[in-house]
């Protein structure tokens, strides 16, 4: 197979294989190493199968959000995984396709691997890009971190396990609904956390463009205007920021999703309030994304109750 539109970096790295794997496979650790900081991780979503989506936004320094959606195209548990950005969610070809990414994880043994990520390009134009970009400081740097965070790592406390033999049964796995609805349920918390912690870039990173913002007393349409919403919001801080969900509910099917809780507010110009969130979302490009979202003040049912006017029939 030709090589000359390959970007590859190898290194033997003191952990073992499954180490590795984990922190290629596992949310919350790939966050931890996966960009060269000062760059970050602002959302992960990892469906960790062939044909699975691998949806991972990055964020700047300066707060811009750089989407890296792809498909798995080849899991190897341990051994190799190879991802690509041709395809979306439901193998849904891309706007623009870059590369695929393989890396494997070759078991020295005394606890040792050797590791190579390979960026494999269409053409040479996009691998010259690719290199200017950055590739080998970059990469070199990310697999520093990766080395450092599996350092850390105890194998006895894992999210993934072995894959079972080819001859036991295929372990049950979670209906796709179920997984989009953990998945939606995630980006919301994700959100509120966002939120209290006066992340403007992470508050707007899951919204559209043409979002559609119900809230009191008036209608906001687009990202900009939403994004003004929150100028009130923090105008007058009055101590942390409490934005508090509860008894959240989701329900998911297909590349549709509605989500709905209550959220106590303080310590803003805002509150002390509470109110209830409803959102709608779309799934686009593999990414969950809010286009519609209505924020009302939550009423308790015995206060609704007692303001209804008697009907003549009540009186009686």
């Amino acid at each position: 197979m030709s090589t000359r539109h390959e970007l590859t970096l190898s290194r033997v790295i003191d952990s073992p294989p499954e180490k590795l794997y984990r922190c290629w496979t596992e949310p919350e650790l790939l966050r931890q190493w996966f960009c060269p900081k000062p760059y970050t991780v602002s959302y992960v979503e990892l469906d960790v199968r062939p044909g699975g989506s691998s949806n991972i936004v990055m964020r700047s320094p300066e707060g811009a959000e750089i989407p890296c959606p792809g498909i798995y195209l080849e899991v190897v548990p341990n051994r190799k995984i190879v991802t690509t950005d041709a395809y979306t969610s439901a193998w849904e070809p891309s706007e623009k396709a870059f590369m695929t990414a393989i890396v494997t994880f070759e078991d020295l043994g005394d606890g040792r691997t050797r590791y190579t990520a390979i960026a494999r390009h269409w053409n040479e134009e996009d691998k010259k890009a690719h290199e200017a970009m950055g590739f080998h400081e970059g990469w070199g740097k990310a697999a520093d971190q990766l080395a450092e965070l599996a350092a850390t790592l105890d194998l006895a406390d894992r999210q993934h396990h072995p894959a079972p033999p080819h001859s036991a049964p295929p372990a049950r796995t979670a209906s796709p609904d179920s997984r989009h609805e953990e998945q939606v349920r995630a980006l919301i918390e994700n959100w509120t956390k966002a939120i209290r912690s006066g992340d403007r870039a992470g508050i707007l990173a899951h919204h559209s463009p043409e979002v559609l913002m119900y809230d009191f007393p008036r209608v906001e349409h687009g990202l900009q205007a939403y994004d003004r919403t929150w100028d009130y919001f923090y105008a007058h801080q009055r101590g942390p920021i409490e934005f508090s969900p509860s008894e959240l509910k989701v329900v998911a099917g297909g590349d549709v999703a509605f989500a709905s809780c209550l959220i106590h507010c303080d310590g803003t110009s805002a509150g002390p309030l509470d109110l209830r969130l409803t959102a709608g979302l779309r799934k686009i490009h593999g990414q969950w994304t809010v286009l519609h979202e209505h924020h009302s003040l939550a009423v308790p049912e015995e206060n609704y109750v007692d303001s209804i006017p008697a009907r003549p029939s009540d009186a009686k």
